[in-house]
């Protein structure tokens, strides 16, 4: 599999707009948990994580970075979908399913960085996630300051816009790996 650089961009300027727009929102969803909940989803993310740490030998390639990177993506596209199908009561498993992607978290750095390893293309990695991240933030704030309803109604209508961005992703992660047999893996515009 080959890695095209310019749609790896825009699939991680818009997965870090819809972490900067869905922030806020995370707090009225989790409202109702007890603080334990926090406690054991840790303490299960940490152990998962280190469980997997031990495959990254069979992991660390494009196939699997690909793979895990479709995975959590369309994970977090049934998240939302959770939301909107049931916004009350559906906290714990939201939390739930947000744990089974963080487990992937080192993992996904890792490998990005082993595989998109040029000072460059970090750069405009880390620009593009922090100018998404700038803007989601930005956009979010505008939302909730003009949007007056009651909170779990802004977070419903937001969740809307958040199911269109996340789909749009999943098709950025697609559009991002190509199959190719070529020993290079990276190709840019």
């Amino acid at each position: 599999m080959r890695i095209k650089v310019g749609w790896f961009l825009a699939y991680k300027a818009l997965n870090s707009l819809f972490a900067g727009l869905s922030l806020g929102a995370l707090f009225v969803i989790y409202a109702d948990l007890e603080p334990s909940v926090f406690s054991i989803g840790g303490l299960a993310l940490a152990v998962c994580a280190l469980l997997l740490a031990q495959l990254y030998a069979q992991m660390m390639n494009v196939r699997s970075f690909f793979a895990i990177t479709a995975l959590i993506e369309v994970a977090m596209l049934v998240n939302v979908a959770v939301y909107l199908v049931r916004p009350n009561g559906a906290a714990l498993a939201i939390y739930c399913i947000y744990q089974f992607i963080f487990v992937f978290g080192s993992y996904l750095l890792r490998a990005e960085t082993l595989f998109l390893s040029a000072v460059r293309t970090l750069t405009l990695i880390d620009s593009a996630k922090q100018i998404g991240y700038i803007a989601g933030l930005g956009a979010s704030a505008l939302f909730y300051s003009l949007y007056d309803a009651p909170k779990t109604d802004q977070v419903w209508l937001l969740h809307t816009v958040l199911f269109a961005l996340q789909a749009t992703i999943v098709a950025a992660v697609f559009a991002s790996f190509t199959r190719d047999k070529s020993p290079k893996y990276l190709e840019y515009p």
